[in-house]
């Protein structure tokens, strides 16, 4: 490689290295990673729910069979069941 061919190369990685380090710091910005763990949270949550209901919606026509029905009426009433304090 001819030295001037090499001088480029070198100032295209130090570009590239710059470039990498402006993203690196943006994307761990305090801020950013507090959003991001906020609406990872919020989707967390939005996911259990949607997940529950869908529990609830799926095991309610079940609760009719001899064998498993009380099994499902138990677990509906636990996850039914309001907190105590």
């Amino acid at each position: 490689m001819e030295p001037d061919a090499r001088g480029e190369a070198i100032d295209r990685l130090i570009e590239a290295v710059e470039k990498n380090t402006q993203v690196l710091q943006r994307f761990n910005d305090l801020r950013r990673v507090f959003l991001r763990g906020v609406i990872a949270g919020l989707g967390g949550i939005v996911g259990a729910t949607i997940l529950i209901s869908l529990l609830f919606t799926v095991l309610e026509p079940l609760k009719g069979f001899r064998g498993i029905g009380p099994a499902i009426e138990r677990l509906a009433d636990e996850l039914d069941r309001q907190p105590t304090e």
